[in-house]
């Protein structure tokens, strides 16, 4: 269950989702048919204590509580863009300084015994600044890295329960002695 502060947020969520669900092609507007839904939709989302983590965290949570069993903790990262969006703020850099939106580091889960997929273990939202043309060596190492972003979604995944083979599965941009150092704090492989 979400944990957005009030009851009532977690009804809306629920009753939101349901019309996302029923309707994902569809705009907002399209997806509720009366327009107080609407506007209780864009409240919700507006509202500071319903974020991503709010939201995906008991999904996360759930995915994570393993059976004894060999899983693939399976990560990558996709782009959202949002360039046609020009109202919206926030967003950061995409591609090569072209488009406009939020990078998605997700970790899908599959468990090898019953050749399924779990769900999701985690997640993060990365926002790429824009680099400055002329960045000086120190500022380029003070910068926080895309790198660093596989041994940070490895540390909110966290460590295999007793009995379970957490493997962590990376393309090369995860390969960084970094997200190895993670893996191994954690326990996984």
């Amino acid at each position: 269950m979400c944990e957005l502060g009030d009851k009532r947020r977690t009804e809306r969520l629920k009753k939101t989702a349901g019309h996302m669900v029923a309707s994902p092609e569809s705009s907002l507007p399209k997806q509720n048919v009366a327009w107080s839904d609407v506007k209780a939709a864009y409240r919700l989302f507006d509202s500071e204590q319903v974020t991503f983590d709010a939201v995906a965290k008991p999904h996360w949570q759930a995915t994570r509580e393993t059976k004894p069993g060999r899983y693939l903790f399976i990560s990558d990262t996709t782009d959202i863009d949002h360039f046609s969006h020009h109202a919206t703020t926030g967003l950061g850099q995409l591609g090569k300084g072209d488009g406009r939106g939020m990078q998605l580091h997700n970790c899908l889960v599959y468990n090898c015994n019953d050749k399924l997929i779990q769900g999701a273990a985690g997640a993060l939202l990365n926002y790429r600044v824009r680099v400055p043309k002329k960045e000086t060596r120190a500022q380029r190492l003070s910068r926080i890295r895309e790198s660093q972003l596989w041994g940070n979604l490895v540390e909110k995944v966290g460590e295999a329960p007793e009995g379970s083979q957490w493997i962590h599965v990376f393309d090369r941009g995860g390969d960084n002695f970094e997200a190895v150092c993670h893996i191994r704090l954690t326990h996984c492989d």
